[in-house]
């Protein structure tokens, strides 16, 4: 599994049609999206620091690749939003 993505191509289609469910203090998101299944997660600010949003994976046909590609801040916070809201926060 090597095809190139756009990253903000795949934070975009999990803000819209993410299924987030919260995994301790991480919010979690799958959603399909060009023949993948992506795993999305928005880990909470640690040290003062802001949380973070990152694509932590995907999987195809039985095979998964951890990926690590952080959003960028603007991204992060819209995220943030679609899970809230999905969430019902």
């Amino acid at each position: 599994m090597n095809a190139t993505i756009a990253p903000e191509l795949v934070f975009s289609a999990v803000a819209g049609l993410g299924n987030w469910t919260r995994t301790g203090v991480e919010l979690t998101a799958e959603v399909d999206y060009r023949s993948y299944t992506w795993t999305v997660v928005i880990s909470p600010s640690t040290s003062g620091e802001l949380p973070t949003a990152r694509i932590a994976g995907r999987s195809a046909s039985g095979s998964t690749e951890p990926l690590d590609i952080t959003a960028p801040l603007r991204t992060t916070l819209d995220l943030m939003d679609a899970a809230a809201d999905a969430l019902g926060y």
